[in-house]
């Protein structure tokens, strides 16, 4: 996923949209999307459900993702695949902590959700 850098939105992406325009490869070039893969723009974490095998001839790529954009994002915005992250909170009361062993630490299981802002 090493190519999958400095790509950036080519039209803005509306809020409630589920389909984002990305721009940043050659005419042709191999898209390197993958179904299932994750990327973020923003505090915003997505899955691709559905992209091209190569790019259009102008160098963009209709990508097809879940959830929704709960927020409109402008144009030119980075579209990041390599690090990909996204805003959550913890849910529920249980204690969360973690134990030290000699193989590093043990954070247990937590659960959380999506922050919706």
């Amino acid at each position: 996923m090493s190519g999958l850098t400095g790509k950036t939105l080519a039209l803005p992406a509306f809020s409630q949209n589920s389909t984002i325009r990305i721009a940043g490869w050659s005419a042709g070039e191999a898209s390197q999307l993958r179904l299932g893969q994750f990327f973020s723009i923003g505090a915003q974490l997505f899955r691709i459900v559905a992209a091209p095998v190569s790019a259009a001839a102008d160098g963009t790529c209709d990508v097809e993702f879940e959830p929704r954009i709960r927020t409109t994002v402008a144009q030119g915005a980075v579209v990041v695949f390599n690090a990909p992250v996204g805003l959550f909170r913890l849910i529920g009361t249980e204690d969360v902590g973690y134990t030290l062993g000699v193989d590093g630490a043990d954070f247990g299981s937590m659960s959380a959700i999506e922050a919706v802002f």
